[in-house]
């Protein structure tokens, strides 16, 4: 008999199972995935900009607070 021997990487998987994976991550490991890998970015803005609606973003700009009007 023949053994198969095949080795899958993260980066093999079709959108809705990346997005599946990447779901559990929180928004600051999310921008780490979309930095450092490129085959990953895509999937990764993809979430960032769903989730981004239900986080407060805050800024301080000349010692001002601003926060997202949403």
């Amino acid at each position: 008999m023949q053994s198969i021997n095949h080795t899958m990487n993260i980066t093999d998987l079709n959108f809705d199972c990346l997005e599946t994976c990447l779901q559990h991550l929180d928004i600051a490991d999310l921008l780490n995935i979309a930095d450092c890998n490129k085959q990953l970015r895509h999937a990764a803005r993809y979430l960032i900009g769903r989730d981004i609606k239900r986080v407060e973003v805050k800024v301080n700009l000349n010692d001002r607070m601003f926060r997202n009007p949403n």
